[in-house]
């Protein structure tokens, strides 16, 4: 739903047209796992509905 996408990564958070069972901390765990990696995780609307997820991590530097 619109206004959603500024609560999806929030602990707990559980959209108001949820289907499944669920504590709502998917989301959340994968972002915590993407920022400690130095990379970030974007949701973005899908025409016809749905959403689409984009994770970016940093190439590892060879040490």
């Amino acid at each position: 739903p619109q206004g959603a996408q500024t609560r999806l990564f929030q602990r707990f958070y559980r959209g108001e047209n949820a289907q499944r069972d669920g504590a709502g901390l998917g989301l959340a765990i994968a972002q915590a796992i993407a920022q400690g990696h130095g990379g970030s995780i974007h949701a973005s609307n899908v025409e016809g509905g749905g959403a689409e997820f984009a994770v970016r991590l940093p190439v590892a530097k060879k040490t």
